[in-house]
């Protein structure tokens, strides 16, 4: 091998990498970019293997690197979602998803990076509700325009990005409430829109959705989004299969908590009560054959008992 021959150490590495010798490739690798800082690859390579060992700063810094370089590969700018998400960077992490839906490849976007996203939202925005704003919010982004990123690691100081024991850092979000936050929530709702218009749609994007809704409260939207997670699941093979059926069970539960909220904060009747309950009634009938002693029928059993005594009595608890 020719230590100062780029592709040679690529060579390595690969192999390396195949053979699931991660500390050597991470090694090669990382002579590769000293050699040639333009190796994309060599880049994205080091970064998901720092995600794969949740060094998740190193990761980001290297997937930086990798997306100056290779700015239309959709898997590079996945890793670089998932990373950016990991250490706090939600300006970052938005920018990435835009990109992705650019380049038309969301279809094979990682929605659990979304579904991060969402909670993280949610988590910022739960924890500002208990404090009853007595403690001062920091802002740490801008989102006038464009939501600018917030986190930086300079470029010839790859030592801070080599100084993380931890699988992730404190968000860096805007005041809840304020201007920012609101932009910063019309601009994942309409991230949302898009990525729901294309072939990646299904009861994962559906529960995410619904999950959004939830954190801006939009309670009818909110159930509308369950119901379409719910037949989404449906359409699956889950009546052969007590992990999609626990999926379905927790998608009605869902789905009913959804329909309360709405007829609690909209003011919806009873009727959405009674749709549900035969939506759910339909699922029982489906499932009794292979399912009646699992755990999972017997909740929805409880869901289903629920709605008839709220029914019955006028309460919607």
């Amino acid at each position: 091998l020719n230590p100062l021959s780029p592709s040679g150490w690529f060579s390595l590495g690969y192999c390396y990498l195949k053979e699931g010798v991660d500390t050597k490739a991470l090694n090669a690798f990382s002579r590769v970019t000293q050699l040639e800082p333009e190796n994309a690859e060599a880049w994205n390579n080091l970064a998901a293997l720092y995600m794969k060992q949740k060094s998740w700063k190193r990761a980001f810094y290297a997937v930086k690197e990798a997306v100056k370089i290779r700015r239309e590969s959709w898997q590079t700018w996945d890793n670089y979602v998932e990373a950016a998400l990991r250490c706090g960077d939600v300006a970052s992490a938005i920018q990435g998803i835009r990109k992705i839906v650019s380049l038309g490849n969301v279809a094979n976007f990682n929605l659990a990076s979304l579904k991060l996203l969402v909670e993280m939202i949610a988590e910022r925005k739960e924890k500002s509700n208990c404090q009853n704003d007595e403690e001062p919010q920091i802002h740490n982004a801008t989102l006038e325009g464009d939501f600018e990123s917030s986190v930086t690691i300079n470029d010839e100081d790859e030592d801070n990005a080599n100084d993380d024991d931890v699988n992730g850092l404190e968000a860096n979000l805007p005041a809840v409430g304020s201007t920012e936050w609101q932009n910063m929530e019309k601009t994942i709702l309409d991230l949302l829109k898009d990525i729901a218009g294309t072939s990646a749609s299904g009861y994962e994007l559906w529960g995410t959705f619904a999950r959004y809704y939830e954190v801006v409260e939009s309670w009818s939207s909110m159930k509308e989004m369950y119901l379409k997670e719910s037949r989404a699941l449906l359409s699956l093979q889950w009546k052969s299969d007590e992990g999609l059926f626990e999926k379905v069970v927790k998608s009605c539960q869902n789905l009913n908590r959804a329909t309360l909220k709405a007829m609690e904060k909209m003011g919806e009747g009873k009727g959405a009560l009674s749709g549900i309950r035969f939506h759910f009634r339909s699922i029982m009938k489906q499932a009794k054959a292979n399912f009646e002693e699992t755990p999972a029928y017997s909740e929805l059993e409880k869901v289903v008992a629920s709605i008839e005594s709220s029914l019955q009595t006028g309460s919607m608890n």
